[in-house]
């Protein structure tokens, strides 16, 4: 299953739950379950014994930053309507444009380090803080993560020293070190 951003904070390890409207896609050949604005979750009183697994080393893979180069870099509004007060397409509330968050996803191309060629990433929002993070102490920049620009971002992708440890598969990227 994918979760996307806010869906993620919905679950929690060790609990059942039920979901509905959720979509059936196919990647790679192999079949997932996707949410999507119409997915509601809820908390099941069933009981399924199941243990979390964590994917093995072969299932996983190590790129390292800064990328080779930067496919595309996107700043958005959670809701994007162009007006003072907006109505949000997910939840259907009513917002002003000042209190949306900010959010930003990259597609950054990197060398594999193990094998020829190379592989592109797509970044989101939540990584890219993370290497952000990294990215201030190594360079002394004081900028809040929500105030920069997709050339800001641009600029840290390019030149962060980090690893990112990705889904072979899925190409899901898991942590940032």
């Amino acid at each position: 299953m994918v979760l996307w951003e806010d869906d993620i904070k919905k679950i929690d390890s060790g609990n059942t739950y039920k979901i509905f409207k959720a979509m059936v896609k196919t990647y790679a050949k192999q079949k997932y379950i996707t949410l999507n604005k119409q997915t509601t979750i809820e908390l099941s009183t069933s009981n399924v014994q199941h243990e979390d697994t964590l994917m093995t080393d072969a299932s996983q893979n190590i790129v390292e930053c800064p990328g080779e180069a930067v496919e595309k870099v996107t700043t958005y509004l959670s809701c994007s309507k162009q007006e003072n007060i907006i109505k949000c397409t997910n939840c259907g509330m009513a917002k002003l444009k000042s209190r949306c968050k900010t959010r930003a996803l990259a597609k950054v191309v990197f060398n594999k380090p193990d094998e020829a060629g190379e592989i592109t990433l797509t970044i989101f929002d939540d990584k890219l803080s993370l290497l952000h993070g990294i990215y201030k102490t190594q360079s002394g920049d004081d900028k809040d993560f929500t105030q920069l620009s997709e050339d800001d971002l641009t600029v840290m992708l390019l030149t962060v020293n980090a690893k990112i440890t990705y889904n072979n598969s899925n190409k899901k990227v898991l942590s940032i070190s």
